[in-house]
Parts: C-alpha cells; sequence; structure tokens
C-alpha cells in the first residue's frame, strides 16, 4: 500500500514528495482513504464527552432584576456638565448599592434567613480549625473578638459564606441603575428560592433604612424648631428689658404704663408666633393623605399629640412588619394583622385632622384679630419711647435682633413647609423588575456547545491523524 502510494505522487509530480503541498483534490482523496480513521476519532471524541457530561453536576442559575433609585440625583440638570456628573453620581451609586448586596453582611443574613448553615452544597467544615478558641481570646485595638459579629467568629458560618460568596454574580446593566442578581446551584428550586431572598432582604433592609431615617429627621426638626423659638423669646425678652429700664414712655401719667407696653409687646410677639405656628400646620394639613408631615406638626396641643402618637404607632408597626417579612414571609397571619391594624390607625388620622383644621381656621381668626388691636394699642402709645439717641440706637439693634430671629424662625418653617417631606430624604428606593424564577434549563454544562466543540476537535485530530499516516506511509 505504502509503495502504490508513492508510486502514484511520482507520477502526479516527480522529485521528491516531502517538498511539496498538497492541492486541495490530493488533500480530499487522503481524507476520503482515510475516512475510516477520522470517523473513528469523531465517534469517540463525541463519546467521550457525551460520556463525561453525564457524569457531571448540572448547575442552575436564577436570575432577577432590580431597581435602585436615587432620589438624591432628581435635581434640575441645566447644562451639559451637571448631566455628566449626574450620570457619575448614580454609576458610583449603583456600584455601592451592589457592593452592600454582595457584603457578607447581607449573605450572612440570607444563610441564617434560609437556614444554609449545615447545607451540603454550601458547607464544607472537613478542614475547620479546632483551636480556634485560643484566638477569640486576644486584643484587637482594646477590644476582644467578642465584640464581633458572629460570622467572623464561627468558622463554619464563615466558609459558608465564603461558598455561597463563589455562586453569587451581582452585575449592573449598562446605560441603566438595574442590578441583576444571579445565583447558581445544583438544585434549580434552591437556586431561585436563594435569588428571591436576597433581592427581599435587601428591599426590607432599604425600606428599614429609610424610616430609621424619617424618625431621626422628625427628631431634628422638632430640636431644631424649640432652639428657634427659644432664641427669638429671649432676644424679645431682652429689648422688652431695656425699654423698662430705661422707661421708654412719655411720662408717668400716661395712661399706659411702661409694664403695660412690655406686655403688649409680648403678647403681639406671642401672637404673631402663634399665628404663623398656625397657619404653617393648617397648610401642611391641607396636602391630601399626606400623613408624612405629622411629626413636623408644631403645635402642643393634645389633638396633635394624639396626631403624633398615631403617625409613632403607624411607623412602629411598618417596622415590625418589615421585621416580620425578613423572620416568617409577607403573607403570614401576624402581618396581615398588622396592615389591618394599619388602615385602622389612618382612618383616625384623617378624622382628628379634618376636626383640627376646623379648630386652627378658628385659631387664625382670632389671632389675627388679637394681633391687629394689639398693633394698634402699640402704635397709639409708641409716642411715649424717649427721644434720647443712644437710647434709641441700642433699642433698634436690640429690635434688629428680636426680628432677625423672628425671621430665622419664619424663614425655617416656610421651607419646610415648600419642601415635601420625602425630598428631604436622600436615600434611594428599590423596584423589583423581574423576580427570580426556577430555571428549566441547566446553565453548566452547555451540552451542546460541548459536543460541537468535541465534534470539532476530533475531527481535527482525526484529519491531522490521516495526514500523518500519508506522509508516514510516503517515506
Amino acid at each position: 500500500m505504502a509503495e502504490t502510494t508513492q508510486n502514484y505522487y511520482r507520477s502526479k509530480e516527480p522529485g521528491n514528495y516531502a517538498g511539496s503541498d498538497l492541492d486541495l483534490s490530493t488533500l480530499f482523496r487522503v481524507m476520503w482513504r482515510r475516512k475510516i480513521s477520522i470517523l473513528f476519532f469523531l465517534i469517540l471524541g463525541v463519546t467521550v464527552t457525551f460520556v463525561s457530561l453525564s457524569y457531571m453536576k448540572p448547575l442552575y442559575t436564577s436570575q432577577a432584576v432590580i431597581l435602585i433609585q436615587n432620589n438624591a440625583g432628581k435635581l434640575a440638570i441645566k447644562d451639559l456638565s451637571q448631566l455628566i456628573k449626574s450620570k457619575s453620581l448614580n454609576t458610583d451609586f449603583v456600584l455601592t448599592e451592589i457592593e452592600i448586596i454582595k457584603s457578607r453582611n447581607m449573605v450572612s443574613q440570607v444563610v441564617k434567613r434560609l437556614g444554609l448553615i449545615d447545607d451540603p452544597e454550601l458547607s464544607n467544615h472537613t478542614h475547620v480549625p479546632q483551636n480556634d478558641q485560643n484566638f477569640k481570646a486576644l486584643l484587637v485595638d482594646g477590644t476582644t473578638f467578642e465584640s464581633l459579629p458572629p460570622e467572623t467568629l464561627d468558622a463554619k458560618v464563615s466558609m459558608t459564606i465564603n461558598k455561597f460568596l463563589e455562586r453569587l454574580r451581582v452585575v449592573s446593566i449598562p446605560g441603566s441603575t438595574a442590578v441583576q442578581i444571579n445565583f447558581t446551584s445544583e438544585n434549580p428550586y434552591k437556586s431561585a428560592i436563594i435569588t428571591n431572598a436576597i433581592v427581599d432582604i435587601y428591599t426590607n433592609q432599604k425600606i428599614s433604612e429609610q424610616t430609621r431615617l424619617q424618625q431621626r429627621l422628625s427628631e431634628w426638626f422638632d430640636e431644631r424648631l424649640h432652639n428657634l423659638r427659644e432664641q427669638a423669646l429671649e432676644t424679645d425678652r431682652k429689648m422688652q428689658k431695656y425699654k423698662i429700664e430705661h422707661e421708654l414712655t412719655e411720662d408717668q401719667t400716661d395712661i399706659i404704663s411702661t409694664n403695660h407696653l412690655n406686655k403688649l409687646n409680648e403678647q403681639l410677639t406671642a401672637a404673631q408666633l402663634k399665628k404663623s405656628e398656625v397657619a404653617v400646620t393648617l397648610q401642611q394639613l391641607n396636602k391630601p393623605d399626606d400623613f408624612e408631615n405629622i411629626e413636623a406638626l408644631t403645635s402642643n396641643d393634645v389633638n396633635f399629640g394624639i396626631l403624633k402618637n398615631l403617625r409613632l404607632e403607624e411607623l412602629r408597626l411598618k417596622t415590625e412588619i418589615s421585621d416580620l417579612s425578613n423572620r416568617y414571609g409577607p403573607k403570614h397571619p401576624v402581618i396581615k394583622k398588622k396592615k389591618s391594624e394599619i388602615d385602622t390607625i389612618q382612618k383616625s388620622l384623617r378624622s382628628e385632622v379634618q376636626e383640627i383644621k376646623n379648630a386652627l381656621n378658628t385659631e387664625i381668626k382670632i389671632a389675627d384679630a388679637k394681633a391687629k388691636d394689639l398693633e394698634r394699642q402699640i402704635r397709639s402709645n409708641i409716642k411715649n419711647i424717649s427721644n434720647n439717641a443712644d437710647t434709641l440706637m441700642i433699642l433698634r439693634e436690640l429690635e434688629r435682633e428680636a426680628d432677625s430671629a423672628e425671621l430665622a424662625l419664619r424663614t425655617f418653617l416656610e421651607t419646610y413647609k415648600n419642601i415635601a417631606w420625602q425630598d428631604m430624604l436622600p436615600g434611594s428606593g428599590v423596584q423589583v423588575i423581574s423576580d427570580a424564577s426556577v430555571p428549566t434549563h441547566p446553565s453548566f454544562p452547555n451540552s451542546p456547545l460541548f459536543l460541537l466543540l468535541s465534534a470539532f476537535i476530533s475531527l481535527f485530530l482525526g484529519m491531522s491523524f490521516a495526514i500523518f499516516r500519508e506522509h508516514v506511509a510516503k517515506n
């Protein structure tokens, strides 16, 4: 056979065949003569790949998509530089949220909620160190390891989290603030359950953070308002005290004494402050179904105390619902009962608000009439003030301080009235675009792709072997 092949090539092209190239027709004839060998390599490669795939454990990947909204980026964009800056801020914000989702604290909550510490797929505790108790007594910057989170001390929990993070993939979708969360598992149902648990825990955590932030803002507003009110009253007291000390009246026989004039000014200041507070409160209450601002109501009336208590009770129930959702799920009977209690509280809020609106309208009319009457009395008796230039200059300075303090109070109330409570929250919201469903096909291994690649590789090896055999036979 080898001699016949050599004679054939010598007849086609004289000279040494080793120094020449095969043309396509010659190559095709070689492949045809060696078709059995090529077919053998092809069948062998595909068979080995098929058998290997049958022994591989399939992995299933579930996917969920959430939209992370950055409320801090909703400002008006006036030029290109602001647009570029806002895009950069959104990108940084999304990357930060991705790191939060992939953090060990977040993963530890998922592991504890689903009881994955002893899961055979995620747990490999054969190499857990047995003498780690000695290290827990060490000091780190004056604090013991006992003050650290449990997952940093428990080797089993730490190793489970490491395995979990190897199967978790969180990526951002280009051109948007959407984030894709993928989790891979040998069980398709487990992969879907874990992915949805990650989304649920992350969403509840954001809600809890916003609730706590809203409570802190409410406390800050009350404290700031109290300080401004005290400052306004203190400056007014200084001004009135100065008037009394210098007897800034026309004469001692005047109908209105210095003390009475002092009282009139105090009453006018109190009436104006009362009118401003009532007007701001009424404007806040006139917003339809807006109970978010109840914490900021400035009155100390009993009815307002009831409203604040109802609102605090509503926030407490929402916090409890968030915590219970993490523990039992959103459809637990206790959660339904809590939601029913929230509906009852909101009905009570609407009823109380309507009653308070009527009372506030009456208060405004009374305060306005009282202020006008006091202003008239003060104008009619202001001529009693001495014309002493130095005394009047000091008095005007005190009056300017009082006006400045009152203006600061009014500006603060007006600013809060014009800014919606939600806009004061710099946090973000989370919207679930797509929940994770149970995958029907494994993500690894990709059997058609592996078989196709093995067929190409086997075919290439078979053809190479055929050419090699021809070359050996020629020589």
